[in-house]
């Protein structure tokens, strides 16, 4: 039983969506930095890789990383 008729009983879309927005954006460093550990916690012990590859590698999750968060920020209304 509602305890207001006035009340609404479902959240507004676009207040839902950005506390969401608020929610990845406070994940995104622990994802990043799981991100950054895998190949070393995925590779078999003793095999290391390149060194230009693993440069690559944290360069293109770096990269990512920045447009993820600016795309986010952007659709939480804080972005430039």
């Amino acid at each position: 039983m509602r305890p207001d008729p006035d009340t609404p009983l479902f959240l507004e879309r676009r207040g839902y969506r950005r506390r969401r927005i608020i929610d990845m954006l406070r994940i995104l460093p622990f994802l990043g930095g799981l991100i950054f550990v895998a190949p070393a916690l995925l590779l078999p012990a003793g095999e290391t890789a390149r060194l230009s590859l693993t440069l690559l590698y944290f360069f293109g999750v770096w990269v990512l990383l920045i447009f993820v968060c600016f795309t986010l920020s952007r659709g939480n209304g804080h972005g430039g």
